[in-house]
């Protein structure tokens, strides 16, 4: 669903390509969602994750890791991160709140949101790990079977940064800058981005 009355596409039409970006459909004219109060998402969910979830102070590298865990890196700056801390997210109540940038990746386990007071990167393929296959397009893709689940909530941006096909599962919940992506303005829908949840 979409506030607005159109889709603006910022490449040329190529012939001979298909340039269905939207594979089950698209309704615009939606009711337009209340973002007047943009911080009032990302400060609940640093609340829940100060009381029973995990709270990052700066900028973090992390990466979801298929056994229930995540493997979080701090931010030194200049290109420089702290030594990897591996931690269980099986046990809090799946709130992760960083008050910087969050560099992310990897295959999640179990129910989790992360915000970030700034911008969510997705650096590379962010799926669910009881998914048959990442891509939810493939014939083998069976979303009966998914127990896990993922939100994304961002006060900025959330950008795609890997330049290669990417497949997201989640729901993407951006209430400041937008959805971009980084390197794909040159050809429109090359490589793809395969997003199965939601985008708001």
């Amino acid at each position: 669903f979409s506030a607005s009355d159109t889709v603006n596409y910022q490449a040329p039409v190529r012939t001979g390509v298909d340039m269905t970006v939207f594979q089950d459909g698209l309704t615009l004219g939606a009711q337009p969602l209340d973002f007047s109060d943009r911080d009032q998402y990302v400060d609940a969910l640093q609340q829940a994750a100060n009381f029973g979830g995990i709270s990052l102070s700066g900028t973090y590298r992390i990466t979801f890791n298929d056994n229930g865990t995540l493997t979080h890196q701090r931010s030194l700056g200049g290109g420089s991160w702290a030594p990897p801390v591996t931690v269980d997210t099986s046990t809090g109540n799946g709130a992760i709140y960083v008050s910087g940038d969050a560099y992310i990746s990897g295959e999640v386990r179990g129910s989790l949101t992360l915000a970030a007071r700034s911008d969510i990167f997705i650096e590379d393929d962010l799926t669910y790990a009881s998914a048959t296959t990442k891509d939810h397009s493939d014939a083998a893709f069976d979303e009966t079977v998914i127990t896990d689940a993922l939100g994304l909530i961002a006060t900025d941006s959330v950008v795609i940064t890997s330049r290669t096909e990417v497949n997201v599962h989640g729901s993407i919940l951006v209430t400041g800058g937008g959805f971009g992506c980084e390197g794909r303005y040159e050809n429109l829908g090359e490589p793809s981005i395969n997003l199965f949840g939601g985008l708001t």
